[in-house]
């Protein structure tokens, strides 16, 4: 019994950050810059408080170091890193870059 609890709690949890991304894209392309910083930090303190991880959709639609969303060409520079042979997003706000 104390499984499918754990089991529901995590799935309404990950319905719970991923409705928590989708705002804080559509609030940071209205203008709102600080509420889609807000949604992005409560999804990340869902995600710990309940240690579950992020959906595959969403991992790389957010800067993990100043909490930013990434927009190809606002936010976020895309560009092939030859040295590494990947694919590398580079947040324009704090300099963070991932390679994917």
């Amino acid at each position: 019994m104390e499984h499918r609890r754990k089991k529901i709690i995590k799935q309404s949890v990950r319905d719970t950050v991923t409705k928590l991304l989708d705002e804080a894209h559509s609030e940071y392309l209205k203008g709102n810059r600080e509420r889609s910083q807000r949604h992005v930090k409560m999804a990340l303190y869902h995600i710990k408080k309940h240690k579950v991880h992020v959906p595959k959709d969403y991992v790389n639609t957010f800067c993990k170091k100043c909490r930013i969303v990434w927009i190809p060409g606002k936010t976020a520079r895309v560009y092939f890193d030859r040295k590494h042979n990947c694919l590398r997003i580079e947040c324009k706000k704090c300099g963070f870059s991932k390679r994917i």
